[in-house]
Protein backbone atom coordinates (compact mmCIF):
# COMPACT_ATOMS: atom_id res chain seq x y z
CA UNK A 1 0.00 0.00 0.00
CA UNK A 2 3.32 2.54 0.78
CA UNK A 3 4.25 1.77 -2.68
CA UNK A 4 1.24 2.38 -4.47
CA UNK A 5 0.58 5.72 -2.45
CA UNK A 6 4.38 6.76 -3.64
CA UNK A 7 3.93 5.84 -7.25
CA UNK A 8 0.43 8.05 -7.38
CA UNK A 9 2.03 10.56 -5.86
CA UNK A 10 4.80 11.09 -8.11
CA UNK A 11 1.98 11.27 -10.86
CA UNK A 12 0.09 14.18 -9.17
CA UNK A 13 -2.59 11.34 -8.08
CA UNK A 14 -3.96 10.18 -4.76
CA UNK A 15 -6.11 7.62 -3.52
CA UNK A 16 -9.83 8.23 -1.69
CA UNK A 17 -9.67 6.48 2.01
CA UNK A 18 -13.67 6.23 1.47
CA UNK A 19 -13.55 4.46 -2.05
CA UNK A 20 -10.45 2.16 -1.23
CA UNK A 21 -10.25 -1.19 -0.11
CA UNK A 22 -7.19 -3.44 0.12
CA UNK A 23 -8.30 -7.23 0.61
CA UNK A 24 -7.87 -11.04 -0.15
CA UNK A 25 -9.11 -12.13 -3.04
CA UNK A 26 -10.50 -14.55 -1.42
CA UNK A 27 -12.64 -12.64 0.42
CA UNK A 28 -13.64 -10.70 -2.91
CA UNK A 29 -15.11 -7.17 -2.73
CA UNK A 30 -18.36 -5.21 -4.07
CA UNK A 31 -17.52 -3.32 -7.18
CA UNK A 32 -20.70 -1.26 -9.40
CA UNK A 33 -22.96 -3.91 -7.97
CA UNK A 34 -21.33 -6.72 -8.36
CA UNK A 35 -19.27 -8.60 -6.46
CA UNK A 36 -15.63 -10.43 -6.96
CA UNK A 37 -14.38 -13.06 -5.62
CA UNK A 38 -12.40 -16.51 -5.87
CA UNK A 39 -13.70 -19.75 -4.64
CA UNK A 40 -11.13 -22.45 -4.76
CA UNK A 41 -9.74 -22.12 -8.39
CA UNK A 42 -12.03 -19.85 -10.18
CA UNK A 43 -12.71 -16.30 -10.14
CA UNK A 44 -16.37 -15.29 -10.19
CA UNK A 45 -18.18 -11.92 -10.68
CA UNK A 46 -21.85 -11.91 -9.22
CA UNK A 47 -24.46 -9.45 -8.09
CA UNK A 48 -23.54 -7.99 -4.89
CA UNK A 49 -25.82 -8.42 -1.62
CA UNK A 50 -25.81 -5.19 -1.38
CA UNK A 51 -27.30 -4.50 -4.93
CA UNK A 52 -30.11 -7.13 -4.94
CA UNK A 53 -31.13 -5.89 -1.29
CA UNK A 54 -31.31 -2.34 -2.92
CA UNK A 55 -32.94 -3.43 -6.21
CA UNK A 56 -35.77 -5.29 -4.27
CA UNK A 57 -36.01 -2.67 -1.91
CA UNK A 58 -37.12 -0.43 -4.60
CA UNK A 59 -39.33 -3.11 -5.95
CA UNK A 60 -41.41 -3.74 -3.12
CA UNK A 61 -41.41 0.20 -2.57
CA UNK A 62 -43.02 0.65 -5.98
CA UNK A 63 -45.44 -2.25 -4.98
CA UNK A 64 -46.67 -0.72 -1.71
CA UNK A 65 -46.89 2.65 -3.44
CA UNK A 66 -49.53 1.62 -5.48
CA UNK A 67 -52.03 -0.83 -3.86
CA UNK A 68 -54.53 0.53 -5.44
CA UNK A 69 -53.62 0.08 -9.32
CA UNK A 70 -54.55 -1.78 -11.92
CA UNK A 71 -53.07 -4.92 -12.88
CA UNK A 72 -51.87 -4.08 -16.14
CA UNK A 73 -50.69 -0.40 -14.96
CA UNK A 74 -48.48 -2.33 -12.11
CA UNK A 75 -47.03 -4.65 -14.81
CA UNK A 76 -46.46 -2.14 -17.07
CA UNK A 77 -44.26 0.21 -14.05
CA UNK A 78 -42.70 -3.43 -13.14
CA UNK A 79 -41.24 -4.66 -16.02
CA UNK A 80 -38.65 -2.14 -17.26
CA UNK A 81 -36.90 -1.96 -13.84
CA UNK A 82 -36.76 -6.03 -13.59
CA UNK A 83 -35.75 -6.15 -17.10
CA UNK A 84 -32.97 -3.45 -16.59
CA UNK A 85 -31.85 -5.09 -13.95
CA UNK A 86 -31.48 -8.36 -15.05
CA UNK A 87 -29.98 -7.24 -18.26
CA UNK A 88 -27.43 -5.01 -16.01
CA UNK A 89 -26.41 -8.56 -14.36
CA UNK A 90 -27.26 -10.83 -17.25
CA UNK A 91 -23.04 -10.96 -18.00
CA UNK A 92 -22.09 -12.52 -14.30
CA UNK A 93 -22.81 -15.66 -12.39
CA UNK A 94 -26.78 -14.67 -11.88
CA UNK A 95 -28.72 -17.74 -12.18
CA UNK A 96 -29.21 -18.29 -8.52
CA UNK A 97 -29.49 -14.80 -8.22
CA UNK A 98 -31.98 -13.94 -10.45
CA UNK A 99 -34.14 -17.14 -9.02
CA UNK A 100 -34.21 -15.54 -5.52
CA UNK A 101 -35.28 -12.32 -7.23
CA UNK A 102 -37.75 -13.60 -8.71
CA UNK A 103 -39.17 -15.38 -5.29
CA UNK A 104 -39.14 -12.18 -3.32
CA UNK A 105 -40.87 -10.76 -6.02
CA UNK A 106 -43.80 -13.56 -6.51
CA UNK A 107 -44.06 -13.20 -2.63
CA UNK A 108 -44.58 -8.81 -2.68
CA UNK A 109 -47.28 -9.57 -5.69
CA UNK A 110 -49.35 -12.25 -3.59
CA UNK A 111 -49.23 -10.18 -0.83
CA UNK A 112 -50.14 -7.10 -3.14
CA UNK A 113 -53.29 -9.09 -4.10
CA UNK A 114 -54.44 -10.69 -0.99
CA UNK A 115 -54.70 -6.90 0.58
CA UNK A 116 -56.83 -5.97 -2.49
CA UNK A 117 -59.33 -8.47 -1.15
CA UNK A 118 -59.04 -9.63 1.77
CA UNK A 119 -62.76 -11.01 1.92
CA UNK A 120 -61.78 -13.78 -1.05
CA UNK A 121 -60.19 -17.11 -1.09
CA UNK A 122 -56.93 -17.88 -1.77
CA UNK A 123 -58.29 -19.63 -5.07
CA UNK A 124 -60.37 -16.89 -5.69
CA UNK A 125 -57.19 -14.65 -5.97
CA UNK A 126 -55.15 -17.09 -7.62
CA UNK A 127 -57.84 -17.14 -10.55
CA UNK A 128 -57.90 -13.40 -10.72
CA UNK A 129 -54.82 -12.76 -10.84
CA UNK A 130 -52.54 -15.36 -11.88
CA UNK A 131 -52.64 -17.75 -15.11
CA UNK A 132 -51.66 -20.79 -17.20
CA UNK A 133 -49.41 -19.96 -19.75
CA UNK A 134 -47.70 -22.39 -21.94
CA UNK A 135 -45.52 -24.13 -19.37
CA UNK A 136 -45.71 -21.88 -16.45
CA UNK A 137 -48.90 -21.64 -13.85
CA UNK A 138 -48.93 -19.07 -11.35
CA UNK A 139 -48.41 -16.47 -13.92
CA UNK A 140 -48.97 -12.67 -12.68
CA UNK A 141 -50.54 -11.45 -16.01
CA UNK A 142 -53.60 -9.29 -17.11
CA UNK A 143 -56.04 -10.44 -19.90
CA UNK A 144 -56.29 -7.83 -22.49
CA UNK A 145 -57.11 -7.83 -26.29
CA UNK A 146 -53.83 -8.64 -27.51
CA UNK A 147 -53.72 -11.88 -25.42
CA UNK A 148 -52.10 -11.78 -21.53
CA UNK A 149 -49.91 -8.59 -20.72
CA UNK A 150 -47.54 -10.68 -17.86
CA UNK A 151 -44.98 -9.63 -15.55
CA UNK A 152 -41.53 -10.14 -16.56
CA UNK A 153 -39.01 -12.43 -14.53
CA UNK A 154 -35.25 -11.90 -14.02
CA UNK A 155 -34.72 -15.46 -14.80
CA UNK A 156 -36.12 -15.25 -18.02
CA UNK A 157 -33.32 -13.10 -19.30
CA UNK A 158 -30.67 -15.40 -21.10
CA UNK A 159 -27.07 -15.29 -19.48
CA UNK A 160 -24.31 -14.07 -21.54
CA UNK A 161 -20.55 -15.29 -20.99
CA UNK A 162 -18.02 -13.07 -22.48
CA UNK A 163 -16.42 -14.85 -24.99
CA UNK A 164 -12.56 -14.22 -24.95
CA UNK A 165 -10.77 -12.82 -28.05
CA UNK A 166 -8.15 -15.59 -29.64
CA UNK A 167 -5.09 -14.93 -28.67
CA UNK A 168 -3.32 -15.31 -32.21
CA UNK A 169 -6.60 -13.13 -33.72
CA UNK A 170 -4.75 -10.05 -35.48
CA UNK A 171 -7.19 -7.14 -35.91
CA UNK A 172 -4.72 -5.96 -38.48
CA UNK A 173 -4.89 -8.81 -40.30
CA UNK A 174 -7.22 -9.50 -43.48
CA UNK A 175 -7.34 -13.04 -42.49
CA UNK A 176 -9.27 -12.41 -39.45
CA UNK A 177 -11.69 -9.81 -41.01
CA UNK A 178 -15.25 -12.01 -40.34
CA UNK A 179 -13.68 -12.99 -37.16
CA UNK A 180 -13.46 -9.79 -35.81
CA UNK A 181 -17.16 -8.93 -37.71
CA UNK A 182 -19.00 -12.00 -36.31
CA UNK A 183 -17.69 -10.38 -32.88
CA UNK A 184 -19.21 -7.74 -33.40
CA UNK A 185 -22.03 -9.02 -34.72
CA UNK A 186 -22.73 -10.83 -31.89
CA UNK A 187 -22.02 -7.72 -29.50
CA UNK A 188 -24.76 -6.02 -31.30
CA UNK A 189 -26.96 -8.82 -30.88
CA UNK A 190 -26.63 -8.54 -26.72
CA UNK A 191 -28.34 -5.23 -26.67
CA UNK A 192 -32.26 -4.03 -28.24
CA UNK A 193 -30.50 -1.36 -29.57
CA UNK A 194 -27.57 -3.64 -31.25
CA UNK A 195 -30.30 -5.75 -32.39
CA UNK A 196 -32.26 -3.02 -34.11
CA UNK A 197 -29.37 -1.65 -35.99
CA UNK A 198 -28.76 -4.80 -37.02
CA UNK A 199 -32.55 -5.41 -38.50
CA UNK A 200 -32.23 -2.10 -40.02
CA UNK A 201 -29.13 -3.08 -42.44
CA UNK A 202 -31.11 -6.39 -43.06
CA UNK A 203 -33.87 -4.31 -44.39
CA UNK A 204 -31.39 -2.53 -46.27
CA UNK A 205 -29.53 -4.98 -48.10
CA UNK A 206 -33.86 -6.37 -49.13
CA UNK A 207 -32.68 -9.77 -46.92
CA UNK A 208 -29.47 -10.91 -49.17
CA UNK A 209 -26.41 -11.58 -48.35
CA UNK A 210 -24.09 -9.08 -49.54
CA UNK A 211 -21.39 -11.81 -50.20
CA UNK A 212 -23.25 -14.16 -51.69
CA UNK A 213 -26.57 -12.36 -53.16
CA UNK A 214 -28.49 -15.59 -51.37
CA UNK A 215 -31.85 -14.84 -49.46
CA UNK A 216 -31.44 -14.85 -45.60
CA UNK A 217 -34.46 -15.00 -43.52
CA UNK A 218 -34.58 -14.22 -40.31
CA UNK A 219 -34.10 -17.69 -38.52
CA UNK A 220 -30.34 -18.18 -40.63
CA UNK A 221 -29.88 -14.00 -39.58
CA UNK A 222 -29.90 -15.19 -35.84
CA UNK A 223 -27.77 -18.07 -36.42
CA UNK A 224 -25.06 -15.99 -38.31
CA UNK A 225 -25.10 -13.29 -35.87
CA UNK A 226 -24.81 -16.22 -33.33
Amino acid sequence: MPILKEFLKERGLELSSKKTLITHINDGFDFLGKNIRKYKDKLLTKPSNSNIKAFLTSIRKTIEKNKMMKQEDLIRILNPKIQGWANYHRHKVSKKAFGYVDKQIFDKIWQWCCRRHPKKGKKWIKRRYFHSIDTRNWVFASKTDKGFFKLKRASDTKILRHIKIRKEANPYDIEWKAYFEEREGYRLFESMNGRDILRRMWNNQKELCPVYGEKVNEKSYIQIVL
